[in-house]
């Protein structure tokens, strides 16, 4: 770990415009990554820092934007937050796909409902949605209430960088 802090130590003494930093936390103990995660934050705000890694919660820890290199091309080059934004819901209820599936497919901004397995009397099931979770999910809350069903788990479902880069190098 203090061969990296040099480095790094070396690197911003001059207060570069643009600094580019290769796996920054490799090596270091968790007391120390904490440390390095909240200087590149600090180091942000004043210049144009660019992180190389290959490991995500990394990226997700420190950047608010990302590009996701593949076969020296550009692949993916967006917020983080819209990289995580994921148009699906999970929904556990004590009603059978045949009660529920017309009432919450109609509502605005549902596409379709899946199940996904039951636990008992309790029956899991996916959304896909048209818009974001936050708008819908008030909608289907009241609708639920509404038809007096019970219920368990309502969630809104995020993707990792993990996942994204997954999909990305399929």
């Amino acid at each position: 770990g203090y061969c990296q802090r040099v480095g790094v130590a070396q690197a911003i003494i001059h207060k570069p415009p643009i600094l580019v930093l290769d796996e920054p936390t490799n090596g270091l103990d968790p007391t120390q990554i904490v440390a390095m995660r909240n200087l590149i934050k600090s180091l942000a705000e004043t210049s144009t820092v660019i992180v190389s890694t290959h490991i995500m919660q990394e990226v997700e820890a420190i950047c608010d934007r990302v590009i996701i290199v593949l076969n020296g091309k550009i692949a993916i080059d967006s917020t983080l937050k819209e990289l995580q934004k994921n148009n699906s819901m999970s929904l556990s209820l004590n009603q059978e796909m045949s009660t529920i599936e017309k009432p919450i497919v109609s509502l605005d901004g549902v596409e379709s409902i899946s199940p996904i397995d039951i636990d008992g009397d309790v029956h899991n099931y996916s959304l896909n949605l048209t818009a974001e979770a936050s708008k819908v999910a008030p909608n289907i809350a009241k609708t639920i209430i509404n038809n007096g069903w019970q219920l368990y788990r309502m969630n809104s479902e995020y993707r990792n960088l993990e996942m994204v880069f997954n999909e990305v190098n399929r």
